[in-house]
Order: C-alpha cells, then structure tokens, then sequence
C-alpha cells in the first residue's frame, strides 16, 4: 500500500509505503520493491543495510543521502 501520492514531495524520514508479508506469502510472490528515484542527479549515495534480512517494522534498511 502506497502512502504517498505520486509526484508528492517527502521529508526526510517519510514513509513511503506498507507492505503485508503475509498476503506477499500468500500470493506465492516474492516480496521485492522496486524503487525508482527520479532526481538521483543530486543523489550522492545509496546505503543499504549488510543484515540479510529485514523483519516487519525495520526502519533503516535503505539510506539515500544528497
């Protein structure tokens, strides 16, 4: 479930969206999420979490810094 509107500009912190692993699990899907950064002309990293697993409510599995 998306939480913002597309073209809707964030803050910092801002979350963007909610997922439910279950119904995911449930669909047989995978539980990926593309994200598709479209000013990342002035974005100067992308740090990804090094814990292979990401549990429900993880707040920093993904930075963006400008």
């Amino acid at each position: 479930k998306w939480l913002v509107k597309k073209g809707q500009r964030c803050e910092a912190g801002t979350p963007l969206l909610q997922s439910d692993p279950l119904w995911i699990k449930q669909q047989d899907a995978l539980p990926v999420c593309v994200l598709t950064l479209l000013n990342a002309g002035r974005l100067g990293a992308i740090v990804l979490t090094s814990d292979p697993k990401i549990r429900i409510n993880d707040e920093n599995f993904l930075a963006l810094y400008a």
